[in-house]
């Protein structure tokens, strides 16, 4: 073998050991991507179902105080009774008057995680 064969082999060998490399490094990277999205997405999901508990807490409350400081129950009754109409019942309470720092949950994609949190709840 000549000189000029033996660089042209060891040119092809750094090649061929550097896309080797960079394929198994480009491997790892994704798989290490992937592994902190799952992750994240797992985390928001619980401390979406942990607000979802809260808001459903909060709106349950909301309701009972607005019921109890209308009086609905007493004056729906006998507006009934006199033919006229009721009141109309209590709508939903939109989420984020209810709580404003997790607002933007209720369009939550994974894909697309940030991280803004509450130290109501998670404690970050």
């Amino acid at each position: 073998m000549d000189e000029c064969t033996q660089t042209v082999l060891i040119v092809l060998l750094i090649l061929l050991c550097t896309t080797v490399s960079y394929k198994v490094y480009s491997t790892f990277l994704e798989k290490k991507r992937l592994k902190t999205k799952l992750h994240n997405d797992e985390r928001m999901k619980k401390i979406r179902e942990k607000q979802i508990e809260i808001w459903e807490k909060e709106n349950k409350d909301y309701r009972e105080i607005n019921q109890y400081k209308s009086g609905y129950n007493e004056t729906n009754e006998r507006c009934n009774k006199n033919g006229h109409e009721g009141y109309s019942k209590p709508k939903d309470v939109p989420v984020s008057r209810l709580n404003p720092h997790f607002s933007y949950l209720a369009s939550y994609r994974p894909s697309g995680s940030r991280k803004r949190f509450c130290k109501k709840c998670c404690g970050n």
